[in-house]
């Protein structure tokens, strides 16, 4: 439905066996309409101002048997009422929900919902002015046990096209409870326990009032997998204080390491700190370390000039160091660099015991330029 009113007498309210219901642009309706009765699938989407917030409350009250819930509401203006629930609504079925809209209405929407725990969050937050650690604080309730939250990957993937070209996309997804080593992200069938996805202005500072917010309202998670992807990668420095926050993050992945400057900055940010005794490292429990945006497949001059050398070198020191401190990465994926060729990992091979190429083991127990195993690609005979 679409371009005009939603009649309130529609099918003269006798409909008990509606159960999915979709509504689109509708410029007015009122939330107490029967449609909204006993509904399982329900689905509203508008990007004008209309409606009353402090009746959509009430009408998600007459649907408890909700499997899905999903509101595209950016602009719907939320009641000063509402900003501190006087109850909540159980939806015992619900298993997922999307919200899109300002910070304030997905914290409204979050506050007053009691969900399952499993159930995915899926946001669409349009960054404004409203102050952020009041919504953080709300997905934190709803999103289950913080110290559960076990595998998080941030990115800032690209431009939104949706909204406007003046609008940048930071996305946030965070799974609980997986067990260490696993890669959900790479996985269709296992979505995230949280899925946020921010529209903020192109020079706008919303994702780091959010990160801020998210490092203090999440710092009891016992993180250990983080990926860090995208244009995100360019505020690299800022790396220091998720590494501070999540100490016990045994699985990393920093690719897209081609919009660092200098490249070499993942080396140093894994490095050693201090000097003499007092050494540390951030990331002391790391284990496997992933990284792309290296491109290694040039001449040594081309590599030089790029500074793709400068950084490889880099990193290989960094690798010795924590090898030689007792805290060494025993795991390198190199899947995500193109085309590295067999002078780059020699060195690496010395200091880390597990090395992947393109998908492949790296084996050097043959003493010659084979050394990846490919026994797993074998035709039979």
């Amino acid at each position: 439905m679409g371009d005009s009113d939603l009649p309130n007498s529609l099918f003269a309210g006798q409909i008990p066996s509606l159960s999915h219901l979709t509504i689109s642009g509708v410029d007015y309706f009122r939330w107490d309409n029967a449609l909204f009765r006993s509904l399982t699938h329900f689905e509203i989407s508008h990007h004008g101002v209309h409606g009353e917030s402090t009746g959509m409350i009430a009408a998600m009250e007459s649907m408890p048997s909700l499997e899905t819930l999903t509101l595209k509401l950016p602009l719907l203006r939320i009641h000063p009422s509402l900003m501190v629930p006087d109850h909540t609504i159980d939806f015992p079925h619900l298993r997922h929900i999307h919200l899109q809209g300002t910070p304030t209405f997905c914290q409204v929407i979050l506050d007053h919902l009691v969900l399952p725990e499993d159930t995915p969050i899926v946001m669409s937050v349009i960054a404004n002015t409203t102050p952020l650690p009041a919504f953080v604080r709300a997905l934190k309730l709803k999103s289950g046990i913080p110290s559960s939250l076990s595998v998080l990957s941030i990115d800032q993937p690209s431009r939104s096209k949706e909204y406007s070209f003046n609008a940048e996309m930071f996305r946030l997804r965070g799974w609980y409870g997986i067990q260490a080593g696993s890669i959900p992200w790479s996985r269709n069938d296992f979505p995230p326990r949280i899925e946020l996805q921010m529209v903020i202005g192109v020079g706008g500072n919303a994702h780091l009032q959010f990160m801020n917010a998210f490092l203090q309202e999440f710092a009891s998670a016992d993180l250990h997998t983080l990926r860090l992807s995208g244009a995100f990668i360019r505020p690299i420095r800022r790396w220091e204080q998720w590494f501070e926050c999540f100490p016990n993050v045994s699985t990393l992945h920093a690719v897209d390491l081609e919009y660092t400057t200098p490249r070499s900055v993942i080396a140093k940010v894994l490095g050693p700190v201090g000097n003499g005794r007092e050494i540390r490292f951030l990331l002391p429990k790391l284990r496997s370390l992933g990284i792309g945006g290296f491109e290694l497949n040039g001449s040594v001059v081309q590599m030089m000039l790029s500074g793709h050398a400068d950084a490889f070198a880099a990193l290989l020191d960094t690798l010795k160091r924590r090898h030689e401190c007792g805290i060494p990465v025993k795991e390198l994926d190199l899947t995500e660099c193109s085309h590295v060729g067999i002078w780059d990992v020699r060195g690496i091979a010395k200091v880390v015991s597990q090395i992947t190429l393109g998908g492949d083991l790296y084996n050097d127990d043959e003493g010659d330029d084979s050394k990846v195993d490919h026994s797993n690609n074998r035709e039979p005979a």
